[in-house]
C-alpha cells in the first residue's frame, strides 16, 4: 500500500512511493476550479498502487476572495487574472524545483484538469530549463503564454490531451487540441 502524507499548512497531499520501493518518478495532479487535492486522492491512490515507484503530489489551489472558492486564477479583468495566475505559477514552479532535487525533470509529469490543466500546459510547455517527462491536459484550455508560444527546449515533451466533445463548460475539444 502506498504511504500518504497530508500537509495541512501547505494544503498538499503526497502519495507514494510504496513501501520498499525507490522513488524514481513524480506526477503532479492539479485539480479544477472549486475542487481541492482531496478530489484527486482516490484516482491518485489507484495509480500509486499500480506505480509503486512514483510519488503523486496533489496541491490545493488558494481560496480566491473574488471567486469565493479554490481557484488557481481568478476570472474577470485581465489584471486580476494575470496576478493570480502568476502567483499560482510561482508556487507550483517552486514545488517542481523541489521535486527536481529528488528526481530528474525527465521523470516528472504535470497533469491537470480544467483550470489545473491550463497550469499544466503552462508549467510544461513554457519552461526554458530542462523539459519535463510529460504534460497531461484534461478538459482544459490554453491560457496566457502557453496559448501563444512553446519554449524551444520543450518541443519534444510528450503531451496527452483528453477533452470530450460534449463538454459544456470548456469548449474546444478537437479545435483546442489542434491548437495545442
Amino acid at each position: 500500500k502506498p504511504i500518504h502524507f497530508v500537509d495541512k499548512p501547505k494544503r498538499l497531499i503526497r502519495l507514494g512511493p510504496g513501501d520498499n520501493h525507490r522513488h524514481t518518478a513524480s506526477v503532479f495532479l492539479l485539480h479544477g476550479f472549486g475542487d481541492n487535492a482531496a478530489g484527486w486522492f482516490e484516482p491518485a491512490m489507484w495509480w500509486a498502487e499500480r506505480l509503486p515507484h512514483v510519488r503523486f503530489i496533489l496541491p490545493t489551489a488558494p481560496v480566491s476572495v473574488t471567486m469565493g472558492t479554490t481557484s488557481w486564477f481568478d476570472f474577470g479583468g485581465s489584471g486580476v487574472v494575470e496576478t493570480t495566475l502568476a502567483e499560482s505559477l510561482k508556487n507550483l514552479t517552486a514545488m517542481l524545483s523541489d521535486e527536481e532535487s529528488v528526481v530528474d525533470s525527465s521523470r516528472i509529469v504535470v497533469a491537470g484538469f480544467s483550470q489545473g490543466g491550463a497550469l499544466a500546459y503552462h508549467l510544461g510547455l513554457t519552461r526554458t530549463s530542462a523539459p519535463l517527462g510529460g504534460v497531461i491536459a484534461m478538459s482544459t484550455f490554453l491560457h496566457g503564454k502557453a496559448s501563444t508560444s512553446v519554449a524551444d527546449t520543450v518541443l519534444s515533451t510528450p503531451v496527452l490531451i483528453c477533452h470530450g466533445t460534449e463538454d459544456d463548460r470548456i469548449p474546444g475539444g478537437v479545435a483546442g487540441a489542434q491548437l495545442a
